[in-house]
Parts: C-alpha cells; structure tokens; sequence
C-alpha cells in the first residue's frame, strides 16, 4: 500500500526509544525517570511542555486528571510502568529529551568525544520516540572506546556511570 501524497511520515529503521527500558537495569531506568521527572522545573519550556503533554496523555494516575501536576516521586511508579508494560515511545522520547538535557556536563563532554571521534550528531526524533537508524556492532564498540570516560588524572566533565555515557551516545547520535 503506498503512503498518502504529501505524507510528512517516513519510516525510520532505528529502534524504539521505549525499548531502552527495556534493556536497562531497573535501577537505571528509575535513575533516568527520576533524572527526568525532577529536572521539569528548569527545563527549557519546549522540555518542560513536551515531557507534560506526554505525561499527560500516557501516564493514569488515580486522583489526578493531569498526572503532570504530580511530583516526580509521585510519577515514577506508573511512569515506569508505561515504559515498561505500555511500551509508550512518546513518552519514553520526552523522557529522554528532559534526561539529555538535564546532564549537561555529560552531554558536552561526550558531545566534544564523538566530534572528536568523527560520529556523526543525528539527534533522534524525541516526538515520536524513535532513533533515525541502529548501530553496527563493531562500530558501537568502536565508539563506545572513543567515548570511555578519561582516564584517572585527566579532566571529566562529571562522574558519569558507564550506561549513563552510553544512553548519552545514542540520544546524541541518534542511533
């Protein structure tokens, strides 16, 4: 069947970002909610608005109408259940774009590795929930090398934990 004349849509062969919840730890996905939930109130407004657009449409939470309003301790609960059981990538690609820009000493160091490393910047679409394309493994490693964090004595842009710096690498590169 071929797609509508004008369609805006196109298919993108990358993975899911609600999948990421997945395949993470449960205790880093609840750092990741958390991380994102609690950096709302100084997010930019675009962030902000999106992360409650998506919480609200994806999240139910008995006794509020607008699940947003709720603190973040409040939300990480069924938040995680969305990700989890509902696979919501909107929300997972709101949660994301608020994690992202919440780690901003992360995001540069590993910004500045990758130039370094000649990897590409593709920001994946956070709307949909979806990165533009998938890593081949060897070239994952390859980049996950160039992007380990320094070495003892050298200079880090914060203490990152490894899947931290990881999940950086995709939601910069987009895949």
């Amino acid at each position: 069947m071929a797609a509508k004349r004008g369609s805006p849509r196109k298919r993108l062969d990358g993975a899911t970002m609600s999948r990421i919840f997945l395949d993470i730890a449960p205790d880093e996905s609840e750092s990741v909610i958390v991380r994102a939930l609690s950096h709302r109130s100084g997010a930019s407004e675009s962030v902000r608005s999106a992360l409650n657009a998506a919480i609200d449409n994806h999240v139910r939470m008995e006794g509020f109408r607008r699940p947003s309003r709720a603190k973040p301790d409040q939300l990480k609960e069924p938040t995680l259940y969305q990700l989890i059981f509902k696979a919501s990538d909107k929300l997972a690609g709101a949660l994301l774009r608020s994690w992202t820009e919440s780690q901003g000493d992360l995001r540069a160091g590993v910004k500045r590795r990758l130039a370094d490393a000649e990897v590409a910047l593709e920001s994946p679409d956070f709307k949909v929930g979806q990165f533009n394309s998938k890593w081949d493994i060897d070239e994952w490693r390859k980049t996950l090398e160039a992007v380990a964090p320094p070495a003892e004595g050298e200079s880090s842009e914060g203490e990152a934990d490894e899947y931290e710096t990881r999940l950086m690498v995709m939601c910069l590169s987009g895949k």
